[in-house]
């Protein structure tokens, strides 16, 4: 439903393609690029930086986020990631939920404690 894209080259692919994805709700852009009012404007779903829309998440009641938390499985998909296509087309790899927590907890582990801040994001 949320596509996230690592800056504006990454965003306007979708553009072509947004028809063939009738549950797309939004595009969600990160990294150094400006996502400007013109960029916006040629997206055909809504189009947040990434600080834009964790704000959106402030107005969500706790109730429906502990909702949507506690119908997640392990083994669901959290996302999708792809392989940068050096010998071949480019193909996704599911990312389960379990398997990005594993990442988060062997990162931590790597990671002095001093090194971690509460605005710390990890993408």
């Amino acid at each position: 439903k949320v596509v996230v894209a690592e800056g504006v080259k990454q965003l306007e692919k979708y553009y072509e393609i947004a028809k063939e994805l009738p549950d797309l709700k939004a595009l969600v852009m990160y990294g150094p690029d400006e996502l400007t009012d013109e960029i916006k404007a040629k997206c055909p779903v809504p189009a947040y930086t990434f600080e834009e829309f964790l704000e959106l998440g402030k107005s969500i009641p706790d109730a429906d986020v502990k909702a949507r938390t506690d119908a997640l499985l392990p083994n669901n998909t959290c996302t999708l990631i792809y392989t940068s296509g050096t010998t071949g087309p480019p193909k996704a790899v599911m990312i389960t939920h379990d398997n990005l927590t594993w990442i988060v907890q062997s990162t931590f582990k790597c990671l002095p404690n001093e090194t971690l801040f509460p605005t710390d994001r990890m993408v």
